[in-house]
């Protein structure tokens, strides 16, 4: 079963994401596939289709019963059971919506961990009494460094922006160009 629920892998050389929260998501995924003790399911929630941007596709998504601002993730363990909600952000804060939802999540019951990194992420799963792994610390370490190098490889990667070229300018008129000009427009009335 466990095989049916593996994600595939990107291709070699393929990055994951190209955005700082996409990085931050990936490796927050692959820390909590290490670190929660089994009976456990954690997956990402893909919200965000391409498509949002059209009006008539999010009208019809929400008249489907579609909410916008469900967290990023969903993880669930067993025996006993616990559930929470998990929010990802990294250089961005919580939008007004995402609040509403988190508090309505929270009114039932539902706990909602909002992490900028893999540590923060870590402490919410402690703190809401997650059976976590012997070494998740020294694990979620390990996960912090290998985000920071990801970070890295992707602002090394990253073209540098060049300033737009201007535009050719005519050279300058000589003064003898310009004194035929003054010239034709003494003869011309306007």
């Amino acid at each position: 079963m466990s095989d049916l629920l593996e994600a595939p892998q990107p291709p070699v050389g393929k990055r994951a994401h190209s955005n700082p929260e996409g990085r931050l998501q990936t490796w927050c995924d692959r820390l909590m596939d290490r670190i929660v003790e089994q009976p456990a399911f954690v997956s990402a929630i893909e919200h965000a289709a391409i498509d949002m941007a059209n009006p008539a596709r999010r009208f019809t998504a929400q008249a489907r019963g579609v909410k916008f601002g469900i967290p990023d993730h969903y993880l669930a363990q067993g025996l006993p059971t616990r559930t929470c909600w998990i929010e990802f952000k990294r250089g961005s804060s919580v939008t007004s919506r995402q609040e509403g939802v988190h508090t309505a999540l929270e009114r039932c019951g539902v706990p909602v961990v909002v992490a900028h990194s893999p540590r923060e992420l870590f402490e919410g799963l402690l703190r809401l009494g997650f059976r976590l792994h012997g070494n998740a610390l020294g694990i979620t370490r390990e996960i912090e460094a290998r985000l920071a190098a990801s970070d890295a490889a992707a602002a090394a990667a990253s073209p540098k922006k060049k300033r737009a070229a201007a535009k050719p300018r005519a050279a300058k008129p000589t003064q003898q160009e310009v004194t035929r000009c003054n010239a034709l427009r003494a003869r011309i009335p306007f």
